[in-house]
């Protein structure tokens, strides 16, 4: 993840995908190829307990575990907090 020295600012309007709620952006290249390994990898990698399997799909909850009452907050991983 690089610093924020090498970001520059973007109009993100032109980023809003119009026939979805306005709270949608797509960011073509958000992440470089070498950060999209390197999380792929952390991601991979997590503990097998980390992984929830659904029908067609298996996810991973970070920073809360849901509960019928709400989020049971949890510390999210250093690797997750630099995003």
């Amino acid at each position: 993840m690089e610093n924020d020295e090498n970001q520059e600012t973007v109009d993100i309007e032109k980023f809003r995908v119009k026939e979805l709620p306005d709270t949608v952006f797509y960011l073509p290249n958000f992440i470089t190829p070498s950060e999209e390994t390197i999380l792929f990898d952390l991601i991979s990698r997590s503990a097998k307990t980390k992984w929830t399997q659904l029908r067609n799909r298996r996810l991973q909850n970070w920073g809360g575990i849901p509960h019928l009452k709400g989020m049971i907050p949890e510390d999210m991983p250093k690797w997750i907090q630099v995003l």
